[in-house]
C-alpha cells in the first residue's frame, strides 16, 4: 500500500520537514514515488530530478546562445 515517511526533519527549525510517499509492495519491496517538503505548514510536491535537470540545461542553452550572439556581434564589428 501506499504510506508517508517523515524523511528529514530540521530539528533546530521545525518549521522544515521532508516527506516520502512510498508504495510498499507484496514482498516487502519499498519504492519511492513522490519527496514533499512541508515548509511552514504548507506542503509541496518537490520536482523530479528530471525535470530540475531540463529547466537547468535549457536556461544554460539560452545564456549560452546569448553569450555567443554578442560575440558575433562584437567580432563583426572588429573586423580588420
Amino acid at each position: 500500500g501506499i504510506l508517508y515517511e517523515v524523511v528529514h526533519e530540521l530539528t533546530n527549525e521545525p518549521l522544515l520537514f521532508v516527506i516520502a510517499k512510498l508504495e510498499r509492495a507484496e514482498n516487502l519491496t519499498v519504492r519511492t514515488l513522490a519527496y514533499y517538503y512541508v515548509m511552514n505548514g504548507v506542503a509541496y510536491e518537490s520536482p523530479k530530478a528530471h525535470s530540475v535537470l531540463t529547466t537547468r540545461i535549457v536556461q544554460s542553452m539560452y545564456h549560452l546562445r546569448k553569450a555567443f550572439d554578442a560575440l558575433q556581434e562584437n567580432v563583426g564589428r572588429h573586423t580588420c
